[in-house]
């Protein structure tokens, strides 16, 4: 029987206007080449689904310098275990999208997680249109409307609790359903 994948790496700005786009299978041969196994992409190559040993800082660091020494990239990871992304699944079930059309709940991948007071600062923004939560390392956003609506200030935000990557919770599922159920 073959093992799971064991993580998934959020990458940032890939295949975003002005930053360098990688190529699926181009990717997934790098980080093939680089020793990672069960490599693979979810939708876009910035979800990259793989089985690697060791600690998190440990692969993340290898996936970013491979992503720049074979592929030109230099990209921020932003990695996960499954059981992380269980967790994070779990946590956010509370938050649900109020059904007005454009209204999706967000998660962005921080680094670490924010501080104490950081974490208040960036709660004092929240309102009924724009929900504001944290996850362990993670940011939840649910707005109930289109993003280019929000009066949701996200570079305010991002400087306050470090870069982030964002997708849907939506897409987070799907990944854990496909691969880690």
């Amino acid at each position: 029987m073959s093992r799971m994948p064991s993580h998934v790496a959020f990458l940032r700005a890939v295949n975003l206007g002005g930053h360098r786009s990688a190529p699926r299978a181009e990717l997934r041969g790098a980080l093939e080449a680089a020793g990672f196994r069960q490599v693979d992409t979810f939708r876009a190559s910035g979800n990259v689904v793989l089985t690697a040993r060791g600690g998190e800082r440990r692969i993340g660091q290898a996936i970013e310098e491979t992503l720049a020494g074979r592929l030109g990239f230099s990209g921020v990871v932003y990695l996960r275990s499954a059981r992380e992304l269980r967790r994070l699944i779990d946590h956010a079930a509370g938050m649900r999208p109020a059904p007005a059309p454009g209204g999706k709940l967000q998660v962005a991948f921080l680094r670490a997680s924010p501080s104490a007071p950081e974490r208040e600062e960036v709660l004092r923004r929240s309102t009924d249109d724009d929900l504001l939560a944290f996850s362990d390392r993670e940011m939840l956003w649910l707005r109930r409307q289109p993003a280019g609506r929000s009066a949701l200030n996200l570079r305010a935000l991002e400087k306050l609790i470090g870069p982030w990557t964002m997708r849907t919770m939506d897409t987070v599922t799907q990944i854990v359903v496909r691969y880690f159920d």
